[in-house]
């Protein structure tokens, strides 16, 4: 199965991912509200995080700051690609 990069922009509370995921898609950044992958959950204090495809990343990061907007880190993670589960509609 190939792998894909994805990007996690973990946030400290639900709150802050909602406002993150809002401001991204006003910017134009494809993104979606996922889990904290579970390779590194419990490491971190919110289990929500707004995910963003790979070639999205440098983009995320100037909307990011262009607002201001409060996050906890970023984690690029490679995922196994699975064409019945990766469907956006």
């Amino acid at each position: 199965m190939p792998e894909v990069m994805r990007h996690y922009i973990l946030v400290d509370n639900n709150e802050q991912g909602m406002k993150l995921h809002r401001i991204l898609d006003e910017d134009g950044v494809e993104n979606r509200i996922a889990p904290v992958p579970q390779s590194i959950q419990g490491e971190y204090p919110c289990g929500m995080s707004v995910m963003i495809g790979d070639g999205l990343l440098d983009k995320a990061v100037a909307s990011i700051g262009r607002h201001g907007a409060e996050y906890y880190k970023i984690v690029s993670v490679e995922v196994p690609f699975m064409p019945n589960r990766d469907r956006y509609c």
